[in-house]
């Protein structure tokens, strides 16, 4: 048998621009209708904490909001750029 090379396929993911119009209602949907809580960092008063399924998380103006196999995470706008498109679903 021959050693045959094989391709990841990317996952499809959800995301949310922090600061954007409407982002708030978007992450409201992607939570299961769940309200949208936010709080100031502890540690950086430029930062926010917005609540998630899976707790707090950090974000700036501008930063994604990905969800990735049910697992939450910030992302710089260079970061996701540089990782992800619009899926054609």
């Amino acid at each position: 048998m021959a050693l045959t090379n094989y391709t990841k396929k990317p996952p499809v993911v959800q995301a949310v621009r922090w600061g954007e119009d409407g982002c708030k209602e978007a992450l409201a949907e992607m939570q299961g209708g769940k309200a949208v809580k936010e709080r100031t960092h502890p540690e950086d008063s430029k930062l926010l904490q917005v609540e998630t399924a899976r707790g707090y998380v950090p974000v700036a103006d501008g930063d994604y909001l990905v969800l990735e196999n049910g697992e939450w995470r910030q992302m710089s706008p260079e970061d996701f750029e540089a990782q992800y498109e619009i899926a054609k679903v």
